[in-house]
């Protein structure tokens, strides 16, 4: 996620050939089924993240800051089915608090995220009932000065978490890099010290950004779960993005094949499983995004993956953020774009093919700069999407809902 928390930061192109471009002004009135609607209070709001809930509602992870200088808080909105605000609830641990990502659970949600606690970064997870009341809250490796960062958590069979992030603390094991993996149990106790992960070269910067829990299929002693996680290492000569697989135990399995981007220069900010097999990567630079291929090679024991191509999306510069698949081989991106010669950002949507070719765009912000966060794809096709909107001088998070072809009407 974006740490400069309402700075636009990505001067990229337009797209060529847009297929909409919208606003207030010419969305609404759009049916109650589709719609885009905005939510926040005094002071600036962020969407980071959104879900869909049982009851066929949303949830929205975000963050927020109600005075001027002040502090960022844990924020939650809860809508129904047309998007109508039912609640909004902001959580406070007395510093700085970034949110990473909201799960929803059989009886609530889960907020990740990363607190500034008694001078050092905290992984934080909250749990909160399904009306947004905080129920309990914890504190990864709280009894030591390190300081962590939540880049990704995901949902294990069992019901647990698996987190990965980076990692910084003056006992610092130079040769373990700067990222680490943990797994924390739903009941919060009996947590390991986090597992700090890296390569041999001190000099290289190491990043976790996105963690998965994967079967493998090809150990001596038959299929068994394992941890894969996606990140890049940063080098004089340039990024090259990186898989890393551990078993549960956190012991070294094997290192996929580097990739290397040096002409763009990208970072991964996405990763997903494909229904097709195997699993896609989103990097993105500012001036550029590629999506990578990646199919676990049935011959190498170890489990390793392999690249199989690299396609970059679309014909001019955009940023992706985030990634869902939609249907075979379509893929909904959300990204920041910026028109040429202007300080304002727009946010976009669109459905790609792993070729990069675009089928549909959505574009908002026209008069005023907006960013994105996260989308989700219901099972009716229908897509939702967050992010943050500036509105005369604060920023409100919106929340837009369209039809599997991005159309609104």
């Amino acid at each position: 996620m974006n740490n400069n928390f309402f700075s636009c930061t990505i001067l990229i192109a337009l797209l060529v050939g847009f297929a909409s471009c919208d606003n207030t002004s010419n969305v609404e009135p759009t049916s109650s089924k589709y719609f885009l609607k905005y939510y926040g209070q005094t002071g600036d709001q962020e969407g980071i993240d959104v879900k869909e809930t049982p009851d066929g509602g949303f949830i929205i992870g975000g963050n927020s800051i109600t005075s001027f200088g002040g502090k960022s808080d844990y924020l939650l909105i809860k809508t129904d089915p047309e998007g109508n605000q039912e609640w909004q609830r902001t959580y406070n641990f007395g510093g700085d608090d970034r949110m990473t990502e909201v799960l929803v659970l059989s009886d609530g949600y889960l907020i990740a995220g990363t607190s500034e606690l008694t001078g050092s970064n905290k992984v934080k997870l909250i749990m909160v009932d399904r009306d947004g009341i905080k129920e309990d809250d914890f504190t990864l490796d709280s009894t030591n000065v390190n300081s962590y960062k939540c880049n990704d958590i995901t949902l294990t069979n069992s019901g647990d978490y698996f987190i990965v992030g980076t990692y910084d603390g003056p006992s610092q094991d130079a040769s373990k890099g700067n990222s680490f993996q943990a797994f924390v149990p739903s009941s919060f106790v009996n947590v390991a010290t986090p597992q700090l992960n890296g390569d041999n070269n001190e000099d290289v910067d190491l990043v976790f950004v996105k963690g998965l829990e994967v079967v493998n299929n090809y150990t001596a002693g038959g299929p068994q779960l394992n941890y894969l996680v996606f990140g890049y290492k940063e080098f004089p000569s340039g990024i090259n993005l990186t898989l890393y697989q551990s078993d549960l135990n956190f012991g070294n399995i094997g290192w996929g094949l580097p990739v290397k981007f040096s002409a763009l220069n990208t970072k991964l900010v996405d990763a997903i499983p494909v229904a097709e097999g195997g699993y896609l990567i989103l990097s993105a630079s500012e001036t550029g995004s590629v999506m990578t291929k990646v199919n676990e090679d049935p011959n190498e024991e170890r489990y390793l993956y392999v690249t199989n191509a690299s396609y970059s999306i679309g014909t001019a510069d955009i940023s992706g953020i985030s990634m869902v698949q939609s249907s075979a081989n379509k893929y909904i991106v959300t990204a920041n774009i910026n028109e040429q010669n202007s300080i304002r950002t727009s946010s976009t949507i669109f459905e790609t093919s792993f070729s990069g070719s675009i089928r549909w765009e959505r574009v908002f912000g026209t008069y005023s700069s907006y960013t994105s966060g996260n989308a989700c794809v219901l099972s009716d096709g229908s897509i939702v999407y967050t992010g943050t909107a500036n509105q005369e001088s604060q920023t409100k998070v919106f929340l837009v809902k369209t039809k599997s072809n991005g159309d609104m009407k």
